[in-house]
């Protein structure tokens, strides 16, 4: 078809109307072909910067103040209840010893049980602060006993010092009983894998493989039952421990 032509030489159709549409699509096109070009050059004018992808920001570090009053409520406060309940048992009421001994398993294992639960800590922060607690503990015992009778902090004798031993990992152990008993009871959480959860996970496919184990069971719910079977142990073996360590002596 000419470009001047008014009517269609096949069909004998006016085509004076949609000419001008046909003319516009043709500078259209055209422009489109010229931003293109400018838009190409302006790409390779651009020098590639490399693709950068940020960290995720690091979580912020408990403030100080946090950490001081963390440090007084779980170490300073329970030696000193643990001090005061001492001395109005032992000098005051002069009741058995079996009493304090108690008290010296049930204290602690709760102020571990309330650490666990609101700072999730390394089991080597607690069992390094669960030996502070037990040493300032006897050691404030020793101190109090001290001035009022006036007998030696430390003691004088391998025997007393055997003793002494028990009754500060007594006071250990059950802090850190509280705090793994603690840890027992809280829901699994599936991005924390620790040395129990791989154990658990290598029992787990050791007895089903990974499918379905018995009783139609999957592999998770196994795997989340052993760990908790693994953690309840771990705290009763530590209580046993604890309750042996601190009873002993009231039984001879």
């Amino acid at each position: 078809m000419k470009r001047g032509a008014l009517v269609c030489r096949t069909c004998a159709r006016d085509i004076a109307v949609p000419k001008p549409l046909m003319e516009a699509n043709e500078r259209l096109t055209a422009r489109v072909a010229e931003l293109e070009a400018e838009l190409a050059t302006a790409k390779a004018a651009v020098p590639s910067a490399p693709v950068t992808v940020e960290a995720p920001p690091a979580p912020p570090a408990p403030p100080q103040s946090s950490v001081v009053q963390a440090l007084f409520f779980y170490v300073v406060l329970p030696v000193l209840l643990l001090v005061a309940i001492h001395y109005v048992l032992v000098i005051r009421l002069d009741a058995k010893l079996i009493w304090l001994r108690a008290a010296s398993i049930v204290l602690p294992a709760l102020f571990g049980f309330r650490f666990e639960l609101a700072w999730r800590p390394r089991r080597a922060v607690l069992f390094a602060i669960a030996f502070v607690v037990g040493v300032a503990a006897v050691l404030g015992m020793s101190w109090v006993v001290h001035l009022v009778d006036g007998d030696a902090i430390l003691p004088a004798s391998a025997v007393v010092w055997h003793e002494t031993l028990e009754y500060v990992a007594s006071i250990a152990l059950a802090y850190a009983m509280g705090s793994m008993l603690c840890a027992a009871l809280r829901p699994l959480h599936r991005h924390r894998h620790s040395l129990v959860d791989r154990l658990a996970t290598m029992i787990a496919l050791g007895q089903g493989g990974a499918g379905s184990g018995s009783g139609g069971k999957p592999l998770e719910a196994r795997i989340e039952r052993l760990v908790k079977l693994m953690k309840l142990g771990m705290s009763a073996a530590t209580a046993g421990a604890a309750l042996y360590s601190g009873l002993k002596a009231t039984w001879s």
